[in-house]
């Protein structure tokens, strides 16, 4: 069980009330509680529809590729061992385009094989920042010269993102579904 228990819906103010029936909209889900990170940001309803906000447009609206995207927020999750953040990525994964032994390298902290080049500048960049709490110049010069300024800003900026609710979850030890499988740690 997580450190924080989910508050039950009729103990719900108004503004919390709200702000989960906002989030569960925008997953096309109607009643029921917002869970995973949303259920522990349900608590300060202003940063949650603040911290929504800006999720929606980091998994709707960006240029960069989706399959892109997943291995970025899989690596992310991985390096913190996020379990919730991994469960909720893992199956999206795939279908994005990237390849199962990508996603399985990952899994069993391994290094992936790629055949594509931006994946593996967006896997390299990725776990650079999250061990070394850095980018290298030649990094960051050859993933401006493979994605571009533009995919390169919205893929660091994910990553950060990713990032901070790796640690939420982490932090607040967030349940995964009960037929989930762990990641090792």
């Amino acid at each position: 069980m997580g450190r924080l228990p989910p508050t039950p819906r009729e103990a719900l103010s108004p503004e919390q009330l709200r702000v989960n029936d906002l989030i569960q909209a925008g997953r096309g889900r109607s009643g029921g509680l917002a869970g995973g990170p949303f259920g522990v940001w349900l608590r300060d309803p202003v940063l949650t529809e603040k911290a929504v906000a800006l999720y929606h447009h980091l998994r709707h609206d960006l240029a960069a590729p989706q399959r892109l995207c997943e291995l970025a927020i899989l690596v992310t999750a991985r390096a913190w061992t996020a379990q919730y953040e991994w469960q909720a990525h893992e199956k999206h994964a795939v279908p994005a385009g990237l390849d199962a032994a990508i996603v399985d390298a990952i899994r069993h902290r391994r290094k992936p094989v790629f055949s594509k080049q931006d994946e593996e500048i967006v896997y390299e960049l990725t776990l650079e920042l999250q061990e070394r709490r850095s980018l290298s110049e030649p990094t960051y010069a050859q993933a401006r010269e493979v994605l571009g300024e533009a995919l390169l800003i919205e893929l660091v900026t994910l990553v950060g993102f990713y990032t901070m609710l790796a640690i939420l979850l982490v932090g607040f030890d967030v349940d995964i579904p009960k037929d989930a499988v762990k990641i090792p740690v």
